[in-house]
């Protein structure tokens, strides 16, 4: 049986190689865009969250992390001891114990709240509260600005790809 053998000359390869070696090519175009989502997310999340740990909730509390070279942005509470409060306020406290008599206290007060305070436990403790979600509700608004930067961010690749 005959064998036939092909050659398969590719032009251009050279300039491929060279465009696929240039080092962080497309780095930098992702990195913003990933940077830009976690901002996104973490304004909402401070936003979302004022009035619920002291007037200013977690404003400056709210801190980003890029991780895997730019491809994963975490948005987390720091530091770690106020972790706690910030889950409660984002899933709700649920029905069986009193909050702190002194920190309900400071709250109401901040939040122009007239009810007594003794009161106001009474009622957590038979009911709960409801969580307000302010990471997910952050989560969300980073999903959205992903996916409403993906058609510039392909242009900008498009545009680095053809220099």
């Amino acid at each position: 049986m005959p064998r036939q053998s092909f050659a398969v000359e590719v032009h251009g390869l050279d300039v491929l190689r060279q465009k696929l070696d240039q080092h962080r090519l497309f780095g930098p175009i992702r990195e913003e865009m990933i940077a830009k989502a976690a901002r996104a997310g973490s304004d909402k999340a401070q936003e979302a969250s004022k009035g619920r740990y002291g007037k200013k909730g977690f404003r400056g509390r709210v801190k980003t992390h890029i991780e895997q070279d730019g491809l994963v942005a975490r948005v987390d509470i720091e530091p770690s001891n106020i972790r706690g409060i910030a889950l409660t306020i984002e899933e709700g406290r649920r029905p069986g114990r009193r909050p702190p008599y002194r920190k309900l206290k400071e709250w109401a007060q901040a939040a122009g709240i007239s009810t007594p305070v003794r009161q106001l436990q009474e009622d957590i403790k038979l009911h709960g509260t409801t969580g307000i979600h302010f990471m997910e509700q952050a989560s969300k608004v980073a999903d959205d600005t992903l996916r409403d930067r993906r058609p510039a961010t392909e242009r900008e690749i498009e545009a680095a790809w053809n220099r």
